[in-house]
């Protein structure tokens, strides 16, 4: 799998037919690049994707070897002259690629590959070539396998449980709603009966004890001549990431297209954006692409009441932009939950209206049908909607419609196995079951006949249902030898479309990187192999052209620029070392874990994992290694280490770079920051004069505060010796009662004082992206006002409908009790504080919320740093960062108040904040790692490794502390790190001493690897120690 490419979102598969000579239909034109591929012995390898990119260009050609192993890009393909990479990327060979190759019009350029064999990772596995290997029945198999439906298996299987904590996965992912009734008709995992038996499964291949070492089998790939006649141009798209195997649908950092139409008569193909308000499109001839954001009404798409609290689950899909059409007037007309919108090109102004669904039927005269506790026709001409009675509950059956040329309404009945028709002269509804129970008819696409062609999701089928001839639906295997249903390798066709003029249906497997094409006269089948493991939403045919929507499976927590793929022959083998791999299993001892493209490829035992030919070889025995770690609670930018100062002039990007090159000194490969410097609008509130200090009397008094976008630039960039970055935003407060930690952060987040205020706030910080919502709920110990519950309420309310979560500084039983009825996910400190416990009221209200919620719970808290004593202020690590003129100036009088009798009384606080710690814990939250660093005088960074020790005091053990500030803190902010296991980005510490024998050992660092690079610690040291002068010949 590529891990360094920008997220492409669209595909055009223009593809030459079996009745066209694959040369003559070539010489038509001349090629501009041509070669051949063999394997590292001379064999012609057949079926191979040679994908070339033009520099600076967002458009990039793929063509396939045939069965001599050449290729030939032909004239009329996308490929245009200029320089070129072209690369071939498969999981079981090396990486290849050739840089700068000159295409020149009117001649061919040769490039021959030879490719030298690797052992595939388990990163390149789909989730058919994993389920294919795991031990099972076919129906514990095939309910597994749809869990890629939100996520990789990978991520699935990525830790063990126990069979009660797989019911609580199930029963998240699935819904509450779902999971609380049976829906016979269907093979959906998500229902009452499969709820038990699918656990029991997941516990018996992935329970307590069970191996991290997932196994997979890759399948084959498609060698026909058939199958390699076919060419894919890919388009890279705004807001897109790389390839990441650890994500769930739905971050609102990047885009999720979901369907695409393509003007018949022009260039312009538009796409839906499923979890934001924008319409996509792209230019086929340029590589161009526009986004046009609109606007709902009240009641419409993800705000529209399809995602209420009984029907989440993982990647909160209902209510987002789906269906796309054209209607007589040439508008494109799309779908979401509870509304329907028209954009007119011409004028490129949206319609509205609150009546509709993400899934409908175009009729005749341009009516729009669709279902919605009914059957409804809306004019779109005079707005007018007529409804029509449809059995009870045929809305939440179907999954896809189409409205023939006589109106005749024709529904994918998903959760019964059937296809419904709906005819409007005699208001009739009649269900035809499919011939295989519980196929699970998904989408669909009609030809010129008025005859529907639908992907049967569940059986691995196309069906064929003729209106006229309603009884006699036909079914066609995607896979020819797959004669029966939900058998390996599970196919599930997810969309189809349908190419008249070649009497051809094409179709797509979820659970794989293919494609297929079906005759309509014979059934044959012809399997496609596609350059990378895309998630196909949406298909659609223009003449010969195969247009694909599509998701590159799993998008990244960073983007990359077009362009930016490295040379990927550079493998590194780290031998010798005790490996901790970040997920509470035992060290491994002597390892081995090789690095390729910045991510770990393979991990184990040294001698027993496959090793890249030619891989560079590094000696770690002696060693201990842990993964970096990640921090959900920073306070970035506005300190000057140096200097020891904070104000908000000092949040500049040089800064904040500062910062991160200090995480990534001590080891820290990611950090949330909280209570972000940024550009927010001026709210009544910050009139009010309630701040710890006056406001600069030159900001402006309306529109928008102009502090500037810093956390928002720096988190979409990758910056070599640095933690990645990303931001929760400014925040939101009761005027005053926000950050109190400094006067320069008192007045940075939003201040509102009304619910209408509240929602403004959360709509203007989700126009950017953000981790989370930050709100404080803290009177300071009676001292000032604070958000009331209506107010938090608000937030967490309209958070919900932009897909963002809230996170919460929070002190009180009363407040933290209604804070997580009302849905609230995470907690920047101990959620109940000063004085006050956590009752059973409270647990149960948080087991709750864990077993309906479609994101895992969270806290961060550390424990009284005074119990380190004075010593925790002298150590050779901190001194290479600040030095010890700074450290007394800026802690001398604290430190010499850590008495005897200061220190014990730190460690029993601590103590008993473990004990109540735990209690959360046992409930079902996350205790991550989040260290509240960025006050003045901390020596920053230097608290995040006390507060990673303060664990300790607080009773965790040196293992349970490495696995909270690791894998579970980068799950929770988003980061493909925290764990040394393959598709994991290669971000770890190499140790001189084992920190399970001694936390305080975590301090002893020989070196420090981001992304595969070690980090520049040396000339980190040189840099500060200069300031260090500079600042002292100042004073």
């Amino acid at each position: 799998m590529r891990v360094t490419l920008t997220t492409v979102l669209v595909i055009a598969l223009a593809v030459l037919y079996s009745q066209f000579s694959p040369s003559g239909f070539m010489a038509a034109e001349q090629s501009l690049l041509s070669g051949r591929v063999v394997s590292a012995n001379g064999q012609a390898l057949a079926g191979v994707p040679v994908r070339s990119h033009r520099q600076n260009s967002n458009i990039a050609v793929t063509v396939y070897t045939n069965s001599s192993g050449e290729y030939s890009f032909p004239g009329w393909s996308d490929l245009s002259a200029g320089s070129h990479a072209v690369t071939i990327d498969l999981p079981d060979f090396e990486p290849a690629k050739r840089e700068a190759v000159t295409l020149s019009a009117g001649k061919t350029s040769r490039v021959d590959f030879s490719l030298q064999p690797r052992q595939p990772s388990i990163a390149d596995a789909t989730a058919s070539e994993i389920v294919a290997a795991l031990p099972g029945t076919d129906e514990q198999k095939h309910l597994f396998i749809q869990c890629d439906n939100c996520h990789s298996l990978q991520f699935a299987l990525r830790g063990p449980r126990t069979k009660e904590g797989w019911v609580q996965i199930i029963r998240r992912m699935a819904g509450e709603r779902a999971v609380s009734r049976e829906t016979p008709g269907t093979r959906a995992f998500g229902q009452k009966k499969y709820v038990e038996p699918l656990a029991e499964y997941l516990a018996s291949i992935r329970g307590p004890g069970s191996s991290d070492q997932i196994p997979f089998q890759l399948r084959p790939r498609p060698t026909s001549d058939a199958a390699t006649r076919l060419i894919v141009t890919e388009y890279d798209v705004p807001r897109g990431g790389k390839a990441d195997l650890n994500i769930l649908r739905g971050d609102r950092r990047f885009v999720w297209p979901h369907d695409i139409i393509l003007e018949p008569k022009g260039p312009y193909a538009y796409y839906t954006d499923h979890f934001s308000y924008v319409l996509g499109r792209l230019d086929r001839r340029t590589g161009e692409v526009k986004e046009f954001p609109y606007k709902v009404l009240p009641g419409m798409g993800r705000e529209g009441g399809i995602v209420a609290e009984g029907q989440q689950r993982a990647g909160n899909p209902g209510g987002g932009a789906h269906d796309l059409a054209f209607d007589p007037e040439g508008n494109v007309v799309f779908g979401m939950g509870g509304g329907i919108i028209r954009f007119n090109p011409r004028t490129e102004e949206f319609t509205p209206w609150a009546s509709g669904s993400n899934m409908f039927g175009m009729g005749p005269g341009g009516n729009v049908w669709y279902l919605d506790k009914g059957l409804h026709r809306l004019d779109m001409k005079t707005g007018e909607v007529k409804h029509y009675a449809v059995p009870d509950g045929t809305d939440d059956d179907t999954y896809d419609m189409e409205t023939d040329p006589h109106g005749r309404s024709i529904m994918n009945l998903y959760r019964l196995g059937k296809v419904g028709l709906f005819d409007p002269e005699t208001e009739r509804f009649t269900a035809y079951a499919t011939p295989t129970p519980g196929s699970g008819p998904r989408r669909g696409d009609m030809d010129s006949q008025g005859r529907e062609w639908v992907g049967l999701y569940w059986a691995g089928r196309v069906a064929m249902f003729d209106p006229n001839k309603p009884d006699g639906i036909k079914e066609y295997p995607v896979i020819p030898s797959n004669e029966r249903p939900y058998t390996p390798p599970f196919p599930s066709p997810y969309t189809v479309a349908v190419d008249d003029k070649n009497q051809i249906v094409w179709t797509n497997d979820f659970n794989s990187n293919r494609i297929f094409r079906i005759d309509m006269k014979t059934g044959q089948s012809t399997e496609f192999f596609t350059p990378s493991p895309y998630e196909i939403r949406d298909l659609t045919v223009v003449t010969r052209v195969l247009v694909a929507a599509f998701l590159l499976a799993g998008l990244a927590a960073c983007s990359a620029p077009v362009g930016s793929q490295t040379a990927s022959s550079n493998a590194t083998v780290f031998e010798g070392a005790r490996l901790i791999t970040g997920d509470g299993s035992a060290p491994i001892e002597n390892s081995a874990f090789v690095i390729q493209n910045d991510q770990f490829t393979a991990v184990g035992r040294k001698g027993q994992i496959e090793v890249p030919a030619g891989a560079e070889r590094v000696d770690l025995s002696g060693k201990t290694v842990m993964p970096a770690k990640v921090d959900m609670h920073g306070h970035l930018g506005y300190e000057n280490v140096v200097e020891g100062t904070t104000a908000k002039e000092n949040f500049t990007r040089e800064n904040l770079i500062d910062h991160l090159e200090r995480y990534a000194y001590l080891g820290f490969s990611g950090v949330v920051d909280i209570a972000s410097l940024t550009e927010r609008e001026i709210m009544p509130g910050d009139h009010l004069n309630l701040f710890m200090a006056p406001r600069d009397p030159k900001m402006p008094k309306t529109g928008r505060f102009p502090w500037g976008n810093v956390p928002f630039q720096v988190q979409e960039e990758v910056i070599p010796n640095a933690a990645l970055f990303r931001t929760a935003g400014p925040g939101i407060s009761w005027p005053g009662a926000g950050a109190t930690g400094h006067a320069s952060r008192n007045d940075v987040m939003y201040p509102v004082t009304t619910e209408e205020e509240a929602r403004r706030a959360v709509q203007d910080y989700a126009k950017n992206k953000v981790a989370f919502v930050k709100i404080w709920v803290d009177d300071r110990g009676g001292k000032l006002k604070t958000l009331p519950p209506p107010l938090y309420r608000a937030i967490i309310d309209e958070a919900r409908k932009h897909n963002l979560t809230v996170a919460a500084h929070t002190v009180k039983l009363a407040d933290a009790k209604e804070l997580y009825k009302a849905g609230l996910v995470g907690s920047t400190h101990m959620p109940v504080r000063d004085g006050e416990e956590p009752d059973e009221e409270l647990l149960t209200i948080i087991r709750d919320r864990v077993a309906k919620s479609d994101r895992p719970l969270w806290f961060t808290e550390h424990g009284n740093l005074n119990a380190l004593g004075p010593e925790g202020w002298d150590d050779p690590l901190l001194w290479e960062m600040l030095s010890r003129e700074q450290v007394q100036q800026q802690q001398g009088k604290n430190i010499r108040k850590m008495t005897p009798e200061v220190v014990a009384r730190a460690r029993e606080e601590s103590k008993q904040m473990g004990e109540v710690a735990r209690k959360f814990i046992k409930a079902g939250i996350k205790l991550v790692f989040g260290s509240d660093n960025g006050a003045a005088g901390r020596g920053y960074g230097w608290y995040n490794q006390q507060e990673f020790e303060s664990w300790i005091d607080m009773g965790f053990t040196p293992m349970e502390a490495i696995v909270m500030a690791t894998r579970d803190a980068a799950e929770i902010a988003g980061f493909n790190t925290g764990l040394v296991t393959a598709g994991r980005s290669a971000d770890f510490i190499v140790l001189d001493a084992n920190p399970l024998e001694n936390i305080k050992n975590s301090r002893r660092i020989n070196k420090v690897y981001l992304r595969g690079k070690e980090v520049d610690r040396t000339t980190m040291r040189t840099t500060w120690q200069a300031k260090w002068k500079t600042a002292a010949a100042r004073s």
